[in-house]
């Protein structure tokens, strides 16, 4: 199986339900003759099933398979947190509105701060609204959430860990 997934993404398997000789060759293979043999190798291995003289289909199993491997990897890249994010979660402190939190991160473009900052936060549900159901309300505020408070203790826990610093001191004070 691997040796087919070598040449496809996991979502594009997860996706594709045929493939002709013109799809495998696409995959960098040289010639017709080429893609076919690989096709009938992959047949033989039931990692393809033949549909026609020219075309193959990707077994369900495997695209279950795959379609499975492709939302882990979706899940853990979500969970990846920017160092805006990073940023905006160390500055805010109990509720605060979209222009504290600006000002104390420094920033004076309210759309570059709400596009890379604000919203991302959001999104992630390490931020939350105090009035959700009116986003455009003057009395809006912004609080961590406790997926937030755990990102940012986790976060401080790495900062506090003890570095290995690979450069000897000198003793000659230098």
């Amino acid at each position: 199986m691997s040796e087919f997934c070598g040449s496809l993404h996991p979502f594009l398997i997860s996706e594709v339900r045929r493939l002709s000789l013109t799809d495998i060759r696409g995959l960098g293979i040289g010639t017709t003759q080429q893609a076919k043999a690989v096709a009938d190798h992959r047949v033989r291995r039931k990692l393809l099933a033949p549909v026609g003289e020219t075309r193959f289909q990707v077994p369900d199993a495997l695209r279950k398979q795959f379609a499975d491997a492709a939302s882990t990897t979706s899940e853990q890249a979500t969970e990846q947190v920017t160092p805006q994010v990073l940023a905006l979660l160390d500055h805010a402190i109990g509720e605060m509105s979209r222009q504290s939190l600006s000002a104390a991160l420094g920033l004076k473009d309210r759309k570059h701060f709400v596009d890379a900052y604000l919203q991302p936060a959001l999104d992630a549900g390490l931020v939350a609204m105090t009035v959700p159901d009116k986003p455009r309300s003057s009395r809006q505020r912004y609080r961590l959430t406790e997926r937030g408070q755990a990102l940012l203790a986790g976060q401080q826990d790495k900062d506090k860990a003890p570095c290995f610093n690979p450069r000897p001191t000198s003793s000659t004070g230098r």
